[in-house]
Parts: C-alpha cells; structure tokens; sequence
C-alpha cells in the first residue's frame, strides 16, 4: 500500500502525500517521482503541494500515480476525527502486490 495525499471534505482540498511527510518516508518518495514526472511533463496539479478542486481530483491524481507507479488498484478510506463521527478527510491510496491465497 501506498499513501498518494488526502482530501480535505469541508475545504475541498486535495493534499499530495509527498507535501504531507517531505519525501521522507517510502509512499513520499514514491509520489515525489510523480512530482518529478510533472516538472518535467509541466503539469501543475502534480508539482502543487495542495489545490483545491473537488473529491474527484482526488482520483484523477490517484490514477496518474497508479499508471506511473505500477499500480494494481486504488483505495479511498474515510478518515475521522477521534472527537467526532463526521468524515473529515478521504486519504486516497494505492494497492499491489496482490498474492492469491493458498
């Protein structure tokens, strides 16, 4: 599993995970290669730490990472506040290495 970035419901904010840890951890330095292919390629939503759009940019990013980073599948998990039931942000990740069960 791999951490892409985060969405922010009441702000409508997508946040890339590379801005969230500063490529330090392993899904950090995975999207920063995204980053990378972005300057390069001179798209502006993959080198923006956070933009505001809506949920759905959150799995257009996703999919540039999926098919840039080898991918198999896509997840978004709801994320809560411990002091409240209310869904406050959608982290968006990436799944592989799939193993069959014996």
């Amino acid at each position: 599993m791999r951490s892409v970035g985060t969405f922010a419901i009441k702000h409508d904010q997508f946040q890339w995970e590379w801005q969230t840890y500063g490529g330090g951890s392993v899904e950090g330095r995975d999207v920063a290669r995204v980053r990378t292919f972005g300057e390069v390629r001179g798209v502006e939503q993959l080198t923006t730490p956070y933009f505001t759009r809506d949920e759905a940019t959150g799995w257009q990013m996703t999919s540039v990472d999926a098919c840039l980073l080898g991918a198999e599948a896509m997840y978004r998990a709801p994320m809560r506040n411990s002091t409240s039931e209310t869904v406050e942000l959608y982290g968006f990740m990436l799944l592989s290495n799939f193993r069959r069960p014996n």
